[in-house]
């Protein structure tokens, strides 16, 4: 089929939308490039209003005082395939008030008990911060933790079940001891209440890093030396240390 173009041609209702819609709303209700809607235009002879800049003026909708008292914005632009703009014209030349977003629900505070913030929101189709405006004016209080409900319905929690002992499985042998799969108590480091392990804390307060340690500067816990920083000291010498960082951090 060379030699010539095969051209969609316009809808059957195009003319009555055409006279009344931008271009970005025939846009999208036709899903068509502008030259298309052009063609269009002069196939079907749609005179159009337009304004300044091109717009297309269009009259009030006869039922926009009352969607406009139960819509949001972006609802009543995905209605009437407009922009904000023509929103503000038209409640201007209307005198179409506003929806008033602290109109509750009667059902909110029943709702409310078993949904969250967003659940809320996607619920009834406000933002997050409408639906904390309700829940503030209503003086709705959750309580810490969870609720009743959910926790009667919380699963026993692994760490509160009744655990059953749990044999090794792999069979004893002479490499293993009997105790080996027993956990070894942990005990508890003791702090080193020598004038020297007290001195190492008030350095470890004014933010030095210092361990006990031998002569070479190996951590040791039974050494003789001290290492506060990159500097390896006697026990007189850390003590010295201490008092003057003591008097700095006084000051």
């Amino acid at each position: 089929m060379s030699g010539f173009e095969l051209r969609k041609p316009a809808p059957a209702d195009f003319a009555q939308w055409a006279a009344v819609e931008g271009w970005n709303a025939l846009r999208k209700r036709y899903q068509q490039s502008t030259p298309t809607l052009q063609r269009w235009i002069e196939e079907t002879g749609v005179v159009r209003p337009v304004l300044k800049g091109g717009r297309v003026k269009r009259d009030v909708p006869a039922d926009f005082a009352q969607m406009s008292e139960t819509h949001s914005n972006t609802e009543l632009m995905a209605h009437y395939a407009c922009g904000s703009e023509m929103l503000y014209r038209w409640r201007k030349e209307s005198g179409a008030k506003r929806r008033d977003k602290m109109i509750i629900p009667d059902d909110f505070a029943e709702v409310w008990q078993g949904k969250g913030v967003l659940q809320l929101a996607a619920h009834y189709k406000r933002n997050h911060s409408t639906i904390s405006a309700w829940i503030k004016k209503l003086g709705l209080v959750r309580p810490r933790g969870r609720t009743l409900t959910q926790q009667a319905a919380r699963p026993i929690a692994a760490s509160k079940a009744v655990k059953t002992p749990v044999s090794p499985s792999c069979a004893p042998s002479r490499f293993i001891k009997p105790d080996a799969f027993r956990t070894a108590p942990v005990d508890r480091v003791q702090r080193d209440m020598s004038p020297a392990g007290l001195a190492a804390d008030t350095l470890r307060r004014d933010r030095w890093t210092v361990f006990r340690c031998d002569e070479k500067g190996k951590a040791s816990p039974d050494g003789t030396m001290w290492m506060c920083g990159r500097v390896l000291c006697t026990a007189d010498e850390l003590i010295e240390r201490a008092e003057r960082a003591a008097r700095r951090m006084a000051a």
